[in-house]
């Protein structure tokens, strides 16, 4: 196993930043926004109907953004690195285990109440989207969603529920194993369990239609509602706390079944990310990429099989439908119509997000510019700061929707082609941008994470093994929960990997991204600044920079003409 030495470049800050982890959580909330503004503005239906008429780009796109919508996994991977990183350095220093657990418990639980809440209330599919959905009309407000969204599993439900789990995990496996000297025994277990939860899965999915005939996606006679979804007000209480806690296992979206793995793989990254050595070791990196891409490998193939089969049974309509629900995961099970294809979903989507996270890592740490990364990656990195808010209010592009088409010869909230689509993102990340910046002055009072972060503070305090008197001054309640923007936005510790071979892995990298960047202009963009910045020879760093430059031609050519050719010009028809 080849090891490199490197420095961790630490100062006396006080608080201890891994770039990668920011910069993840935020391109997961920022691309989540891309989908969904795209999903619920564009006139997909006419691209679909005139499939061969269109440019080819369209196509691309209308294949692509299904696949990027159903990467909700590196959001809740992501949040499982930074969970493991923020316990095991408490425990690193000595605070006591089961308080450390309690509070990871305790921070799960009510990430929960306030994703169940949130999501009926002030979410974008809650009472509050249907407002900004309506501003045209608001007669035509369904306030019913108050009653059943909140039972509904997406992403940050997911998250809460894997707080909750990774926290009773950690806390029993740091009565057998000591998270500074047994770190390779501790993933080996997380290791196991990610496969355990995997077999579980379809057993569970089983069971779960035993107990109710027709779960989750029947429709109750009772509520009108599929069954996972109970009413307030017509659910008795008892179906209501049923629900609950049997939705997360099997519900349409994220289930935690098999989802729990996404988090303990997360977990694992986490765990290597943050080992304290003097000695990184960079196959862990090169390792898990390849788990990623072989996963992703492995699923596509599955999908393509699950989906030719969907053709040859029911035509090209139902398998472009099944194709768009690729986010969905429990779509993609017999009852869908889609036999097997769960596991083939999982591991195409989960794959991607392995990998993205084994690109941030080293693109961040293991590149020694966390600081300079941080500084020219603020702008994406905000999205993640208060995720959880951002999350629930992307009813924010509903108002960028309903401006942008009540211009003349629009109607209220009508489907658009591309051009007036990608206007309304603009001006949707817009309005997000100058929010953040203004309340960032304030540290986010009022935040979910300013609520969450104040409630925990008082619930469970984070207690050190041995008894050591402490004076605190008193704080007004607003400030409790206050995010320290300046301390861990800005500037805080940014954790460093300084490779002793840093030329030739710079090398390495620039290569790589030379052929990416023939396909996708933005990697090409990005290695023109890593070749600025690398120090060879005048005649080889010319070199570099002239394929680099034709390659990001090349691909801003191809998918310029791609908006012109169609699939009839280049003989196919479909």
């Amino acid at each position: 196993m080849s090891k490199i030495e490197v420095k961790n470049n630490t100062t006396s800050k006080l608080y201890n930043r891994y770039i990668s982890i920011d910069l993840l959580r935020g391109f997961a909330i920022f691309i989540m926004i891309i989908l969904h503004v795209i999903s619920d503005t564009l006139n997909i239906d006419y691209y679909i109907g005139d499939i061969n008429n269109i440019g080819y780009v369209n196509i691309f796109a209308l294949l692509t953004f299904p696949f990027l919508g159903g990467l909700a996994g590196l959001f809740l991977m992501t949040s499982a690195m930074g969970n493991i990183v923020a316990m095991r350095k408490n425990l690193e220093k000595g605070y006591s285990p089961n308080s450390v657990i309690q509070k990871q418990v305790i921070g799960g639980f009510l990430v929960l109440i306030f994703a169940m809440v949130g999501e009926a209330t002030i979410g974008y599919h809650g009472y509050f989207g249907q407002i900004f959905k309506n501003l045209n009309d608001l007669s035509n407000i369904d306030s019913t969603v108050a009653r059943h969204r909140a039972f509904e599993i997406e992403t940050l439900h997911t998250i809460a529920w894997a707080i909750i789990i990774n926290g009773i995990v950690q806390g029993v496996i740091s009565k057998y194993y000591d998270i500074k000297s047994q770190v390779k025994e501790i993933i080996r277990v997380y290791w196991i369990l990610s496969i355990i939860v995997l077999i579980l899965t379809p057993i569970l999915w089983f069971l779960t239609t035993l107990l109710i005939p027709g779960y989750p996606f029947d429709i109750n006679p009772v509520t009108n509602m599929p069954y996972y979804r109970p009413v307030i007000g017509i659910s008795s209480f008892g179906e209501i706390l049923l629900y609950t806690f049997l939705n997360p296992i099997g519900a349409p979206i994220e289930p935690i079944f098999p989802y729990l793995t996404t988090s303990f793989v997360g977990s694992i990254m986490g765990l290597h990310l943050s080992n304290d050595k003097n000695q990184f070791d960079r196959s862990f990196l090169r390792k898990h990429f390849k788990i990623g891409l072989y996963s992703f490998i492995i699923g596509f193939i599955g999908i393509i099989f699950v989906l030719i089969s969907i053709l040859n049974e029911r035509g090209i309509d139902a398998m472009l439908n099944q194709y768009q629900r690729l986010p969905y995961h429990r779509s993609w099970v017999s009852s869908q119509g889609a036999p097997g294809g769960w596991i083939w979903q999982y591991l195409a989507l989960n794959g991607v997000s392995l990998m993205f996270v084994c690109f941030g890592i080293r693109i961040g740490e293991y590149r020694g510019n966390s600081k300079s990364l941080a500084k020219n990656t603020q702008f994406i990195r905000r999205f993640g700061f208060i995720a959880l808010t951002v999350y629930l209010t992307q009813w924010i592009y509903f108002i960028a929707h309903f401006i942008l088409t009540s211009l003349p010869n629009f109607t209220p909230y009508q489907r658009v082609y591309w051009p007036i689509s990608w206007l309304i993102l603009i001006l949707a990340l817009s309005m997000f941008h100058l929010i953040m910046t203004r309340w960032e002055k304030v540290g986010y009072i009022g935040s979910l994470e300013w609520m969450i972060s104040g409630i925990a503070n008082r619930l469970a305090k984070v207690k050190k093994q041995s008894s050591v008197s402490s004076t605190q001054n008193a704080v007004k309640w607003y400030n409790i929960g206050k995010l320290k923007v300046p301390e861990i936005f800005y500037d805080p510790n940014w954790v460093n990997f300084e490779m002793v071979n840093k030329s030739k892995d710079e090398l390495r990298l620039i290569k790589y991204f030379l052929i990416i960047g023939f396909f996708l202009p933005i990697f090409g963009i990005l290695n023109y600044i890593l070749i600025r910045n690398y120090e060879i020879e005048f005649d080889k760093i010319l070199r570099q920079k002239l394929i680099c430059i034709f390659g990001i031609i090349f691909s801003f050519m191809f998918y310029f003409i791609g908006f012109f050719v169609t699939l009839q010009d280049i003989g196919i028809t479909l």
